[in-house]
């Protein structure tokens, strides 16, 4: 059995000993170093169980990209003031694919914009007229004299148009890479009243423009 050390006379207690520190002193406000970034808001079974050691961290995606709210009357959509504009009217007029094109054409993907009847209008229209210039026979214009140098432009816009299209889908930058394809579209429109390239420049630009289109 252990005897502690008899105390000096007049001692009552044993001394106190100063422990070292466990941890170090807080730093300043100014020199402590910066938070870490917070994680992205993901679903709550995503960042949970990680974050209390059940489970490895499986986050579906390395970013989180928001989009925009979609104006109606100079205010929001929202439940709560009825300026809601219910996407199943517009599909059954004008198609899916028109209004799918229309939200991502409204405005910058972040950004979000204002919804306008002619505007969905307007899609519709370029999707009608992009579907009769693709189910046009490119034969037709392989009976008139071609152009060397409309051949390479047609070729040179369409491979801007593929570059422009990728960057902006890298971007998520929707709206800009439809206007693009709007542009071809013009253009190619140009070409084919003017009779000045051949079925195989016509083909390829078709193409390449509908598997542009379908990237999206």
């Amino acid at each position: 059995m252990y005897d502690p050390p008899p105390l000096p006379p007049g001692v009552l207690f044993p001394p106190v000993v100063a422990l070292e520190p466990r941890y170090p002193p807080p730093l300043p406000a100014d020199q402590a170093p910066p938070l870490p970034p917070p994680k992205p808001p993901s679903s709550f079974d995503q960042w949970f169980p990680p974050d209390v050691a059940l489970l490895p961290p499986t986050e579906p995606f390395k970013k989180l990209f928001n989009q925009g709210h979609i104006i109606s009357g100079s205010q929001k959509m929202s439940k709560s003031k009825g300026n809601v504009v219910s996407p199943d009217v517009y599909v059954n007029q004008v198609g899916s694919d028109v209004v799918r094109c229309y939200l991502m054409f409204i405005g910058p993907w972040d950004q979000g914009g204002s919804w306008s009847d002619e505007g969905i209008n307007g899609m519709s229209r370029w999707l009608n007229r992009l579907w009769d210039i693709s189910n046009r026979d490119p034969l037709l214009i392989d009976e008139f004299e071609t152009d060397q140098n409309a051949q390479k432009e047609i070729q040179r816009i369409t491979h801007k148009t593929i570059r422009r299209v990728t960057e902006d889908l890298e971007k998520f930058k929707f709206n800009t890479a439809l206007a693009a394809l709007m542009e071809l579209t013009n253009e190619l429109n140009k070409y084919w009243e003017s009779k000045t390239i051949t079925s195989d420049d016509w083909n390829f630009s078709i193409k390449n423009l509908i598997l542009m289109l379908e990237y999206h």
